[in-house]
């Protein structure tokens, strides 16, 4: 499944590109989470999660450690 068809996945895209975070998918179908922050680390998600919900838990979780406020 992919993960642009969880509705709270799009609510992250939107507050992360509002924050100046760029969001582009890989060509090997994961996403990658580049901060405007340049110390911070890029994240890299999977493109097809297996479940919803921990897939989102997860995601919001690493992106609040990389200092997006989620």
């Amino acid at each position: 499944m992919d993960a642009r068809r969880f509705p709270e996945f799009r609510d992250l895209v939107k507050v992360a590109t509002a924050a100046g975070w760029t969001i582009e998918m890989t060509a090997k179908n994961h996403w990658r989470w580049v901060p405007s922050d340049k110390c911070q680390p890029i994240l890299i998600v999977s493109g097809t999660p297996a479940n919803e919900a921990k897939f989102v838990r997860n995601l919001r979780a690493d992106l609040r450690r990389r200092g997006l406020k989620v």
